[in-house]
């Protein structure tokens, strides 16, 4: 009797575990450090820089108030730059209470050169993971899109504190990825 009492016991344990977890996944949590309470759209206008293989490659993403960007991204390594095109970006509030920043156009070119040279821009017709609500988007398109958080505990070495308080993420397409736009200017 003891022993069934103790399994039924452990079992409404791990149920009520799993029970949880679950409610917590469905209500889709945003797991990154929010942003400043004080933050606006506004506050994304500049220069935003990131700096991959220490420091030999750099994504610049370049946004104006009138919600156009251009991204120029320098590859020493490859011998190969690009600029694009003056391009639209919008902020998407998720329910999760995270927010997303859309780059229509924009390569993504944290993963491959070979990525970042596809004509058409977008980060193409394979899966994406997004550790700030802890789920994968199946596509990107012909867009980017990059998580918008705050610094709390930085996932990046180095990144205590930034611009705004603001910081811009990469979502991973591999093992490599889960990069940073830092605020320049």
């Amino acid at each position: 009797m003891k022993i069934r009492k103790t399994f039924l016991i452990v079992f409404l344990i791990i149920s009520a575990c799993a029970r949880s977890t679950r409610e917590v996944q469905q209500k889709g949590e945003w797991r990154c450090p929010s942003v400043p309470e004080t933050f606006e759209k506004t506050d994304l206008i500049g220069i935003w820089q990131s700096r991959y293989h220490t420091g030999s490659v750099t994504d610049t993403l370049i946004l104006r108030g009138d919600g156009t960007y251009q991204q120029i991204y320098d590859n020493q390594l490859a011998d190969y730059y690009y600029t694009s095109p003056w391009n639209e970006w919008y902020v998407e509030y998720r329910s999760s209470g995270g927010l997303y920043l859309h780059l229509e156009g924009m390569r993504y070119c944290l993963s491959t050169t070979e990525t970042c040279m596809r004509e058409g821009g977008g980060g193409g017709d394979w899966p994406y993971y997004d550790s700030c609500e802890d789920r994968t988007i199946w596509t990107m398109g012909n867009e980017v899109i990059l998580a918008i958080t705050g610094v709390g505990e930085s996932r990046y070495p180095g990144v205590e504190s930034a611009p705004r308080g603001i910081l811009l993420w990469h979502m991973r397409s591999s093992a490599y990825g889960d990069d940073v736009f830092i605020l320049q200017e």
